[in-house]
């Protein structure tokens, strides 16, 4: 099982982050997520918008694998957040056998 949770920051508006597993050897998407970036950008925070990713795709010994995270403009991935409301991680990754 894997989890993959992204908070993305500073995107451009309307563009598509995409976030997945790619497998390498066959070069192509094996899980993914995409969404519309149009988180606002205000005087009191920065655009921030988190992707999450959970799946059970069988993942084999003889294949090559990467976690991704693209769009087709400039971003931010952020690894911890803080302010007001307290500070901590805001992207993670889990991966754990399911047997």
């Amino acid at each position: 099982m894997v989890i993959l949770n992204y908070m993305i920051q500073d995107a451009k508006t309307n563009s598509n982050p995409v976030v997945g597993i790619w497998d390498d050897t066959e070069n192509k998407w094996i899980a993914r997520i995409n969404d519309a970036f149009n988180a606002p950008n205000t005087n009191v925070s920065q655009s921030n918008q988190t992707y999450t990713l959970i799946t059970a795709n069988p993942l084999y010994k003889d294949h090559v694998y990467s976690l991704r995270v693209g769009n087709t403009s400039p971003f931010i991935l952020k690894s911890t957040s803080s302010g007001k409301t307290g500070s901590g991680q805001v992207s993670m990754i889990s991966i754990k056998r399911l047997k």
